[in-house]
C-alpha cells in the first residue's frame, strides 16, 4: 500500500524512501497527514532534507495561502540566530562533565568505590543530558559533528549506544505520548499512567506500583545495557561497538579490585537510572495521552508536555535544561542554552490557541506523576473489582 505525506501542500509518495530514511521509521508515523511542522523541527539545519524531499514524487498540490502561526514563530527565532550555539557553554558543560565521570572512577581506584560510584553516577547523568542534546543536533547542527560528540558522551564515557538513542528517541519526538508510537510508554505489563495501557498490568503490581516506580528506575540502565548491546549486534553497528569496547577497556584500567570495581559499577549505574528516570518521567507521564495522531504539531507537544523549576537554576543546571521541556519538544535542534528566550513567544501561541502551557515546581511535578499512578491503578482495580462481582 502507497505511503504519503503532506508538506506545504504538497502530497509526497514516500512508500520507497520510508525504507532508507536517514531518520528511520518514523516518518511512516506522519501517513497520509500534514507533516510541515515536524518536517520543519526535525530539519532545521538540514539543507540535504530539503533537496531530498524535492526529489520524492509528488501526487498532488493544494495552494497554502499563508504560512502557519508556528512557522512564522520558528522563522522568527532562526532570524535572531537562536539555532546558532554558544560554543563555549558546550564547552565547558561538556569538559565538567566529563572531569565528574573521571573523578569518580579515579577515588574507585583509591579504594572508594561507593564515594566513586556515586560521584560517575551523577557524571553519567549528566552524560545523559549532554549527549540527549549533541544527538538532536543542539550543539553545531552538522550530523556529522554532532553524532560525533554524542558517541564520546553516550558510548565512550557511558558505554551506551548513540544510534540506539536516536532511534528510540526521535519516535518520541514525533508523537509524545501516543500510544502504539511512543516507546516510553512500553513500561507494561509493570507500570501504566493511563486508562487503555492499565489493562495490561496485573492486578498485584496496580497495587503498589506506585511505590515500585523509584526501586525500578534503579534498574533502567542496567537493564538498557544489554538491550543496547544486542541492538548494536542486531544493526551491525560495528563503529558503535567499538567505542563501547574502548569504553570498557579504558575504565577497567582503573580497576585494582574487582569487588570494588563492580561494586562502582552497579553504585553508578543504578544512581544514574534513578536520576534519569525522575528528570525524564515528570515532564510526560502525568500529562494526557493523544488519542488524535492527526492534531495540530504544536497541540500535541504542548498537550503531552510540561515544565518544573523553571525559575531554579539550580533546576536547569540538574535537568540539563530539559525542566524547559516544552521548549525542548517545540524545538528540538535549538542549543539549550537559548530555552529561556523562545518561553514567551510559546506561551503566547499557547494562549492564543487556547492549550494549557503547564509548568509546576519540582515537587509538584513529582507528586502528580507519583499520584497519577496511583489514581490510575486505583481506579482499574476498582472497575477490575465490580467486574468480579457481577460475575
Amino acid at each position: 500500500m502507497a505511503k504519503t505525506l503532506i508538506i506545504r501542500g504538497a502530497t509526497y509518495d514516500i512508500t520507497s524512501f520510508s525504507k532508507i530514511h536517514p531518520g528511520g521509521n518514523v516518518i511512516t508515523f506522519y501517513d497520509g497527514l500534514d507533516a510541515t511542522d515536524a518536517f520543519d523541527t526535525f530539519h532545521v539545519h538540514s539543507k540535504k532534507a530539503n533537496l531530498m524531499l524535492n526529489s520524492l514524487r509528488i501526487k498532488a498540490i493544494d495552494v497554502i495561502e499563508s504560512e502557519s502561526s508556528f512557522t512564522t514563530m520558528v522563522q522568527s527565532w532562526k532570524d535572531q540566530g537562536l539555532y546558532h550555539s554558544n560554543y563555549y557553554e558546550f564547552f565547558i558543560w561538556g569538559g565538567v562533565v566529563s572531569m565528574i565521570t573521571f573523578l569518580g572512577l579515579w577515588l574507585q581506584m583509591l579504594g572508594y568505590p561507593i564515594c566513586g560510584g556515586i560521584i560517575t553516577g551523577v557524571g553519567w547523568g549528566q552524560c545523559g543530558f549532554v549527549q540527549h542534546h549533541a544527538g538532536h543536533l543542539g550543539f553545531t547542527g552538522n550530523p556529522r559533528v554532532d553524532h560525533v560528540v554524542q558517541d564520546f558522551f553516550e558510548g565512550f564515557l557511558k558505554g551506551g549506544s548513540a544510534s540506539w538513542w536516536r532511534n528510540r528517541h526521535n519516535k518520541h519526538h514525533a508523537m509524545p505520548n501516543s500510544i502504539g508510537y511512543d516507546g516510553d510508554l512500553r513500561t507494561t505489563p509493570f507500570f501504566a499512567w493511563d486508562d487503555v495501557l492499565v489493562n495490561k498490568v496485573p492486578s498485584f503490581l496496580l497495587r503498589v506500583q506506585h511505590i515500585l516506580i523509584f526501586p525500578a528506575m534503579l534498574l533502567y540502565v542496567p537493564l538498557f545495557l544489554v538491550t543496547t548491546k544486542l541492538f548494536m549486534i542486531r544493526k551491525k553497528k560495528w563503529y558503535e561497538l567499538s567505542i563501547v569496547g574502548l569504553h570498557h577497556v579504558c575504565f577497567g584500567m582503573f580497576c585494582r579490585n574487582i569487588q570494588d570495581f563492580l561494586l562502582f559499577y552497579g553504585l553508578g549505574y543504578s544512581l544514574q537510572g534513578l536520576y534519569l528516570g525522575i528528570m525524564f518521567s515528570i515532564n510526560h507521564m502525568a500529562m494526557p495521552r493523544i488519542d488524535n495522531v492527526g492534531d495540530d504539531w504544536f497541540d500535541r507537544q504542548l498537550i503531552s508536555t510540561c515544565n518544573w523549576g523553571t525559575n531554579s537554576k539550580i533546576a536547569l543546571y540538574a535537568s540539563g535544561f530539559l525542566n524547559l521541556q516544552i521548549e525542548h519538544h517545540i524545538a528540538p535542534q535549538m542549543p539549550p542554552e537559548h530555552y529561556m528566550k523562545i518561553s514567551k513567544d510559546i506561551q503566547k501561541l499557547a494562549k492564543e490557541k487556547s492549550i494549557p502551557y503547564r509548568n509546576y515546581t519540582f515537587w509538584d511535578g513529582l507528586v502528580l506523576f507519583v499520584k497519577t499512578l496511583k489514581d490510575t491503578a486505583d481506579k482499574e482495580l476498582n472497575r477490575r473489582r465490580s467486574k468480579e462481582k457481577q460475575l
